[in-house]
């Protein structure tokens, strides 16, 4: 049997729509403002994707016998797509290279963290999911009205 039932863990979607727009502005974040390079949005996309894709893994294979290879494989791969989508096409020195990998760290926290605040607020706080997900594309329409808003000062 390829797939088992018993294998799946926690599973709720809303959890991935809550994190994943506020890991991509946390992504453009960093690379602009610390890491101070620019790329096309699309490759910050791709890479919250590769990060989004690694929560299928650990949500629908948490049980398996197999997970914990499953595990090390997608937290390489999104390793390895941060890397070549966002790390490799640049002309950035070492120190900057190194900065840049480091930065993976929180960022994948941060992605951890949110889910686990969409977790409280529906679970613990009894907020309905599609308000969990609203508010998230809220906060990250106000996110992009204020950056935007300071870019025309």
């Amino acid at each position: 049997m390829i797939y088992d039932e018993s294998w799946i863990g926690m599973r709720s979607w809303e959890e991935l729509f809550f994190a994943a727009p506020l890991t991509y502005l946390l992504l453009v974040w960093i690379w602009r403002k610390r890491i101070k390079y620019d790329h096309p949005k699309y490759r910050f996309g791709l890479a919250t994707l590769s990060l989004c894709s690694f929560f299928i893994i650990v949500h629908y294979y948490y049980y398996a016998p197999f997970f914990q290879p499953l595990a090390s494989a997608g937290a390489f791969g999104v390793l390895f797509a941060y890397w070549l989508l966002l790390v490799y096409p640049t002309d950035l020195n070492r120190l900057d290279i190194l900065k840049a990998l480091c930065w993976i760290i929180p960022w994948q926290v941060c992605f951890v963290m949110l889910e686990d605040t969409a977790r409280v607020l529906m679970h613990t706080l009894k907020i309905p999911e599609p308000f969990v997900v609203i508010f998230s594309i809220m906060m990250v329409s106000n996110l992009i009205f204020i950056e935007s808003r300071h870019k025309m000062r």
